[in-house]
């Protein structure tokens, strides 16, 4: 939308000349959407996936939500409040449109409570998520104890 130019008739020439090369300049300047300014900045999506007390359950489908806008995954996180207590990992799946999005599924070594530690890492194999995909979260695996809980699942990338 551009702005008008101030015509009155008072003496206030220079006044005016300034005012209309300034609206001319605001006049010339582009417009954008706020996404398309924030293209290739960082963000990151934090998901609670269940509460912080009860244990999880193996399941497919344990969280769904829809990108709130495009993203280029560069790493994958999963935390727990509660630590697996006995032998095996806690695998998560992470899914968009139905189509896992990775070809190393997210773990978490028993005893512990991050993937960033776990002994094998999540490798990414599709890092373009879709604005408004369908993306849903599975708990895959859980460690022999089964007494994991509080799951956060973390998305980390560039707008795109």
């Amino acid at each position: 939308m551009a702005i008008n130019t101030i015509n009155d008739n008072d003496d206030g020439s220079v006044v005016r000349a300034i005012i209309n090369a300034i609206i001319a300049i605001v006049n010339a300047l582009p417009i954008t959407s706020a996404s398309e300014d924030l293209v290739g900045s960082p963000c990151e999506l934090a998901i609670a996936i269940s509460d912080e007390s009860t244990a999880l359950t193996v399941d497919t489908g344990v969280l769904t939500f829809r990108m709130p806008y495009a993203m280029t995954l560069t790493d994958v996180r999963a935390s727990l409040s509660v630590a697996g207590t006995t032998s095996g990992v806690t695998t998560f799946d992470i899914n968009e449109g139905g189509t896992t999005v990775l070809s190393t599924k997210l773990t978490i070594d028993y005893t512990e409570k991050t993937s960033t530690t776990a002994a094998t890492p999540a490798v990414i194999s599709d890092a373009d998520l879709a604005d408004d995909a369908e993306i849903t979260i599975d708990v895959d695996v859980l460690s022999g104890g089964a007494t994991e809980a509080g799951g956060k699942i973390y998305l980390i990338g560039t707008r795109a």
